[in-house]
């Protein structure tokens, strides 16, 4: 009886050895690996990261680079989209000689048909800074658009009002042939050259010169006529300003910023940063020549 107390005495201790080492394993199994789980087949799974969804290291993910902002004539024009309006002043009344726009070493001209045959034709097309008042910056190119199919249509409208006055039937006709014909303006190639001071060294000024499409009126014994004309237009910057640029400035109008050079100027809203004014290119630049004249 004695030993089988003992029997009995020494399976308990036993069982209890058995259940604490146990529940140390446990214990030591959900230290040893924080989060990890277990599967129902007794197989450890261990967990995402929360913070890595696209399968990368985020400690080794690098910042792409910031590309360097266009500052000379040639970087801008050849660079994406810019909106450039000639005048020869930024006033809520100055009206547009023409637009130019800049996409990727091309450039398209709206000229805004501007007629010189007396008084009654100066504001025809008479388009300018006051137009754009309260234009979205991502309508702008629409406006200008549409701005530049206006100037032609009034254009169109008084020449046939004025042969019909004077009975010129057949400068009537003309004018009804274009009604509805807009000459829709297409990109076309562009120059810029560079001029030098007497070392050769430093530039002085640069041009930019294209080719471009605009309206043309002249009278005759058979009225008034308005032809369409290909045209090389050129555009002289000249260093006033310093030895690197022109110069230039900004002009606030309504709700819009002009800044710009020479006649020509870029668009930004209010509070927002100011467009760069650009910068003469270096002698060798690029599809930039150096001007002999000099």
């Amino acid at each position: 009886m004695k030993n089988s107390k003992l029997v009995r005495a020494a399976a308990a201790m036993l069982c209890a050895a058995m259940a604490l080492a146990g529940l140390s394993a446990c214990g030591s199994s959900s230290s040893s690996a924080e989060g990890s789980s277990t599967s129902s087949d007794g197989q450890r799974t261990e967990p995402k990261s929360e913070s890595n969804t696209n399968g990368s290291d985020n400690s080794q993910q690098k910042t792409k680079p910031t590309e360097p902002e266009p500052r000379t004539f040639s970087e801008i024009f050849n660079g994406k989209q810019s909106i450039w309006f000639a005048s020869n002043e930024i006033t809520k009344d100055a009206h547009f000689r023409y637009v130019l726009v800049f996409d990727h070493g091309k450039v398209t001209t709206y000229p805004f048909s501007w007629g010189t045959l007396g008084d009654q034709l100066k504001l025809v097309g008479g388009y300018g800074f006051a137009d754009l008042r309260g234009v979205p910056m991502n309508q702008v190119l629409a406006k200008v658009q549409e701005m530049d199919r206006g100037s032609f249509d009034k254009q169109v409208e008084l020449g046939k009002n004025l042969n019909q006055k004077e009975h010129n039937d057949k400068a009537v006709a003309e004018f009804q042939a274009m009604e509805g014909h807009y000459p829709v303006p297409v990109p076309t190639d562009f120059k810029l050259s560079v001029q030098t001071d007497s070392t050769g060294n430093n530039v002085i000024s640069e041009k930019l010169v294209w080719k471009r499409t605009r309206c043309e009126w002249h009278t005759n014994v058979e009225g008034v006529h308005m032809e369409q004309e290909e045209t090389e237009e050129p555009v002289e910057f000249k260093g006033y300003g310093s030895s690197s640029g022109p110069g230039g400035g900004t002009q606030t109008v309504y709700d819009k910023n002009f800044t710009g050079t020479s006649g020509l100027v870029r668009m930004s809203s209010t509070g927002e940063q100011l467009p760069t004014i650009p910068e003469f290119d270096r002698v060798g630049a690029p599809g930039v020549i150096e001007d002999s004249a000099n």
